[in-house]
């Protein structure tokens, strides 16, 4: 016997239209819970792959011996994600069978391995496409990368490319993508593909990719009260102009976009990856912008990128920051989670009194502070990455950070406190003259990780008391040229050389 709980989901792998996955019950097959609203889902998938099964017929997927009661087609559901636009799915049980029928009209494929128009009928077997709900292929035909002319507007439900050569659909022609019920499609089965031409989303368009290697981009501008939803791995480039209503969810991939390009709804990005394109630094977060999953980047790919309003939309999420170039908070983000640094540098503040993240940093590149004088910086910070208080004023850090990366303060009206005397246990202090001051706050006994630089630095804390300094701890070479003075003392600890070579005042030992 099996028993099925509505809202599980059956996976189901085709090879071809008689090999695929089958379920052979001794018994009754009966469901729990399961209705219209809440139904069992059935996943059909390419073996190994994202990609759907669209193959015309009916499948027997499950075969019992036994009894099943209920009416299948509204206790099963084929998940939204294996759907195509243009095909119908219903469930049947007869026959100790309960068998999947997918329908609808044979799509329109290209068939000559040559460049050429859309409207010209001997370029299609099964004619032109060009109605709500239909579906135009472009598969393994051509030899060579090809161009379509899309030569007058059309319409379809699904567009699916496969094929290493890569298609481009050209042309000024608007195309214009409505499925006959659910979404319109885009799927890519293999190779990179481009469509140049505008289009124009009555519906929501699911985007669906084999694998990492494929790239879709849409370079024409896009309009339209629809959105985009992609669940699979693979890039997504998006080029044009764009003023479409409808929201962008990833759960998956890469969306990689040019200034202008997100149209005029909500981001959510889910365990996904979000990549300015290059030259692009456009502000998102004047839109809503969503950030859960394990693993959410930011990859601001050699641009210099500032965020003027919250983003994260109260998710939980642990977001990286990658690629070279600067990304910038200006209000604090929203999100729960972790933050990493992998790349480039993030700026937390842009000079006011928000900008600071939730959670441990992972600093394994730069974390730049540039908050308003008299703010606190409470993150742990950990990693291999460079830690800079850009701001002016005060900037005080509250935790024992492990950071072994260079510490500087690059203004000299700056002074970073340290609030914690294990603040920069690891770290090397980059104390050059032109900078800002160190302030050992409250403490009387500080370790540093390293010290380095020229600037002069008084071993006395914020009531003149005597400072017992160690410095050396992370084991690494270093050069001090500044003079040490003041009524504390000095001790090199650590196994990596340091030299000193000013002439030093200060009275302890």
């Amino acid at each position: 016997a099996l028993t099925l709980a509505g809202g599980s989901t059956l996976y189901t792998e085709f090879t071809n239209a008689t090999t695929y996955d089958k379920l052979t019950v001794t018994g009754n097959v009966s469901t729990t819970g399961a209705s219209l609203v809440n139904p069992v889902l059935v996943d059909l998938r390419l073996p190994n792959s994202a990609a759907k099964w669209t193959t015309l017929g009916a499948y027997n997927l499950i075969q019992y011996s036994g009894t099943f009661t209920g009416n299948a087609n509204d206790l099963f559901e084929v998940s939204t994600g294996s759907k195509q636009a243009g095909l119908t799915y219903t469930f049947t049980a007869s026959g100790g069978f309960i068998t999947l029928t997918i329908a609808g009209s044979a799509p329109s494929e290209w068939n000559v391995d040559a460049n050429g128009v859309w409207s010209a009928a001997g370029n299609w077997v099964n004619g032109i496409p060009n109605a709500i709900g239909v579906t135009a292929k472009f598969g393994t035909i051509i030899t060579a990368p090809r161009a379509v002319n899309l030569d007058s507007a059309r319409t379809v439900g699904a567009i699916q490319f496969n094929n290493t050569n890569s298609y481009s659909i050209t042309g000024a022609s608007l195309l214009t993508l409505n499925a006959t019920t659910g979404n319109a499609g885009i799927e890519v089965l293999s190779g990179s593909h481009t469509i140049f031409a505008p289009l124009s989303l009555s519906d929501t368009l699911d985007i669906s990719l084999a694998s990492a290697a494929n790239t879709l981009t849409l370079s024409g501008n896009i309009g339209g009260t629809g959105g985009l939803v992609h669940a699979t791995a693979g890039t997504v480039l998006l080029e044009g102009t764009n003023n479409f209503s409808g929201n962008i969810n990833f759960t998956a991939g890469v969306l990689k976009f040019e200034n202008g390009a997100l149209g005029n709804g909500s981001l959510f990005l889910t365990d996904s990856t979000l990549v300015w394109d290059d030259g692009a630094n456009e502000n998102i977060s004047t839109r809503t912008v969503g950030l859960d999953g394990d693993s959410v980047t930011l990859d601001t790919n050699g641009n210099n990128v500032l965020l003027t309003n919250a983003i994260g939309n109260n998710g939980t999420a642990n977001v990286t920051k990658a690629g070279d170039g600067r990304l910038t908070f200006a209000s604090n983000p929203t999100y729960t989670g972790t933050t990493t640094i992998s790349g480039g540098s993030l700026q937390l503040g842009n000079g006011g009194a928000t900008g600071l993240v939730e959670g441990t940093i992972l600093n394994n590149a730069e974390l730049a502070v540039n908050l308003t004088g008299g703010s606190v910086f409470p993150n742990i910070v950990t990693g291999t990455g460079a830690f800079v208080h850009a701001g002016n004023g005060a900037l005080t850090l509250s935790s024992a950070n492990t950071h072994s990366g260079l510490t500087s303060i690059t203004t000299s009206s700056a002074s970073l406190v340290l609030g914690d005397a294990l603040a920069l246990q690891n770290s090397t202090l980059s104390y050059y003259s032109s900078g800002g001051s160190l302030d050992f706050g409250a403490s009387t006994a500080v370790t540093l990780g390293g010290l380095a630089e020229d600037k002069g630095l008084a071993l006395q804390n914020n009531t003149a008391a005597a400072v017992a300094l160690s410095f050396g701890a992370n084991n690494q070479p270093s050069s001090y040229a500044g003079v040490l003075s003041g009524p504390g003392s000095l001790v090199k600890v650590g196994t990596g050389i340091s030299s000193l070579s000013g002439v030093n005042s200060y009275a302890g030992r």
